[in-house]
């Protein structure tokens, strides 16, 4: 009972008292992970403290067991670090203490001496030239001369993540841990540039953009992995430790905005998600201007924590868009959502211990890098997939185009033809229509009274001929109206004129019939058309009118102004059904009584192409008291722009 009790009471006092050691360092023992009973940490937040202060007896009640690492995340605050350390009579006395953060600004270590205290300082604000130790973390010597129990106090302080692994080591599988590291990162290094070598081939290949833009943002990449590693200051910048500072919330930065934009396009977000590339866009810009706020010392408030945020956004977003064009079946889509999917699953870890969520351990700080490679090389894939299927479409459009070309050129060729046609069918028809018109006058000279039935013959057969003779002249001006070639002939006339002229035509032909012409005081004094063609299309248009109107009603042409020239053209017949509407203006389309009037369905299509070549409209409307309204629309100027051509005559 006795034993128990004293157990007890040793281990609570075990327990409680601060930095308590742990198991003393072995002989055969190269590398150990220092947290729990063997680091105790204070936070200084004013940084107000000396090593006297936070040496002194007093000050140990303060400190307190470092049970998660040192893992503080963006903070300002002084971070002092106890360490306890004993090694066994045989273990070897040299050690080396490596912090696996390259980028914390100040840190120094403090060891004890007969004297007091030796200190040695590190960080990224000092030239990787002078450091002792050719390593980018921070490096520094642990003497343990006995088997003693020593402590070693480490001050550190930064502006950005307070969070690194606390790693001792035996100076020879230190450096033999270095060499492995470095090959590793060589290692990735070079394939990330092979990828942008392959990448910038592809793009002089295929001078695609998206190529282009994924090449920008592996070089943006391989910049950012020397950048948040530490590698910048040993290789590139040994003298300007600001500089290699400065370069690492700027990368980060450029990356997020430079995979943005890669997936903008292959994910095609503007056509299908304007309001989410809004918002991509609003990212962009916020990750350009995050670094920044280091000029105003609010980085490790705002600035580093928003980067590491827009980051695993930037890849979420994109993912779940990428998710969406898998679903509907883009080509290429799969890879890019599995390039998101396993960087994003490698990234959690690392962000976590850099904010100061999860334990810091030396691994987690590049952890990402796997993930980062497999991003690349699925990317790439995506890319590439996604380019032959555009080259697929785009060969296949390109097909369709020379056969669209070629059909034009064979339909162009048809018209031309047809045009020849029709004019040799209306030159060797004219010639016998001559000589039957001749004979018929003949005819009637010789007859001098011909019998009532004779009469009624030579009748038919003089409309007969009347009848062919004006076909024949609608085909022809049909025919000339469809040329491509056709010209219109501008000329400023009054508006009045061409109705002047088109009604003192029809009445030749229609002397029976009653036609009133009215006119609105806002009508234009001069008017560019081509007069020829106008006082044809009213012509056809009041020929129609006076078919299907009755005897006694008259048939009403009015003019007016309002935006464009209207010539209305007013029947009091029987209308135009619905279903007739829509193949109104085709040729040889006649109304359902048509067979009970002279016609060729011809004289509607002459007066549409009419108003087309005049940049105007032909409209059908219904009467306010039945019958026809036929609303021929002219601009009031000339058009600037080239009247598309005619469709063929069908």
């Amino acid at each position: 009972m006795l034993r128990l009790l004293a157990f007890l009471i040793f281990a609570k006092f075990t327990l409680i008292a601060p930095g308590a050691l742990a198991a003393p360092l072995a002989a055969d023992e190269e590398r150990r992970e220092l947290n729990g009973a063997e680091v105790s940490f204070l936070r200084d937040p004013d940084g107000r403290y000396d090593l006297a202060e936070i040496s002194a007896s007093a000050m140990s009640e303060k400190f307190q067991v470092l049970a998660r690492g040192l893992s503080f995340g963006y903070t300002t605050d002084v971070i002092w670090l106890r360490i306890a350390l004993q090694r066994i009579p045989a273990a070897p006395s040299a050690w080396q203490l490596e912090v696996t953060n390259s980028y914390i600004n100040d840190v120094r270590f403090y060891a004890p001496t007969q004297d007091g205290f030796t200190v040695a300082q590190a960080g990224d604000r000092f030239p990787y030239a002078e450091r002792p130790f050719s390593f980018y973390n921070p490096i520094f010597t642990v003497d343990l001369p006995d088997s003693a129990q020593h402590h070693f106090y480490l001050r550190v302080q930064s502006d950005s993540s307070t969070s690194a692994g606390l790693l001792l080591w035996q100076p020879t599988a230190l450096r033999a841990e270095r060499e492995l590291s470095l090959l590793l990162l060589g290692g990735v290094m070079g394939m990330m540039a092979m990828s942008l070598i392959f990448s910038l081939l592809n793009v002089a290949l295929t001078h695609n953009r998206r190529l282009l833009s994924f090449a920008a943002m592996t070089a943006t990449l391989i910049l950012m992995v020397p950048a948040q590693l530490g590698l910048l200051a040993p290789f590139l910048l040994p003298h300007s430790p600001l500089l290699a500072d400065l370069l690492v919330p700027w990368s980060l930065g450029i990356v997020i905005a430079s995979m943005l934009l890669t997936f903008r396009q292959p994910l095609e977000i503007p056509q299908h998600y304007p309001r989410l590339d809004r918002l991509l866009q609003a990212m962009v810009l916020i990750g350009l201007l995050a670094p920044l706020t280091r000029e105003f010392d609010l980085y490790a408030q705002i600035g580093g924590p928003l980067l590491q945020f827009l980051f695993m956004t930037a890849l979420i977003m994109n993912s779940a868009v990428a998710w969406q064009r898998w679903r509907m079946k883009m080509d290429g889509a799969v890879y890019f959502l599995m390039a998101h999917v396993v960087f994003l699953l490698s990234l959690p870890i690392g962000r976590l211990a850099v904010t100061g969520f999860l334990p810091a351990a030396p691994w987690m700080f590049s952890s990402w890098i796997p993930g980062l490679l497999t991003f690349l090389v699925l990317t790439q894939i995506g890319l590439v997939v996604e380019l032959r299927t555009s080259n697929r479409t785009r060969r296949t459009a390109q097909t369709a185009a020379q056969l669209a070309m070629q059909q034009a050129h064979q339909e162009k060729q048809l018209r031309e033809e047809q045009t020849v046609f029709f004019s040799f069918v209306a030159h060797e028809l004219r010639s016998p229509l001559g000589v039957i018109v001749a004979g018929l006058k003949n005819l009637r000279r010789e007859l001098m009274h011909p019998s009532a039935a004779m009469h009624a013959r030579l009748e038919r057969i003089e409309r007969a001929t009347q009848r062919m003779a004006t076909m024949i002249d609608r085909h022809l001006q049909l025919q000339r109206l469809a040329n491509a070639d056709f010209q219109v002939r501008w000329t400023p006339l009054p508006p009045r004129d061409a109705a002047n002229e088109a009604l003192r035509q029809v009445r030749e032909t229609y002397a029976q019939r009653r036609f009133v012409l009215s006119i609105a005081s806002n009508l234009p004094a001069r008017v560019a058309l081509d007069a020829e063609l106008i006082v044809l299309a009213l012509a056809n248009l009041l020929s129609n009118a006076a078919k299907y109107s009755p005897h006694d009603a008259p048939v009403v042409l009015e003019l007016s102004a309002e935006h464009m020239l209207h010539y209305r053209v007013i029947d009091q017949g029987t209308g135009i059904s619905p279903e007739q509407r829509q193949r109104l203006f085709q040729v040889f389309q006649r109304a359902s009584d048509a067979v009970k009037h002279e016609g060729f369905g011809i004289g509607l299509a002459i007066a549409w192409r009419i108003a087309h070549l005049h940049g105007g409209t032909l409209a059908y409307e219904e009467g306010r008291n039945g019958g026809a309204v036929f609303v021929l629309s002219l601009p009031l100027r000339p058009p600037i722009s080239p009247i598309s051509p005619i469709p063929p005559i069908t």
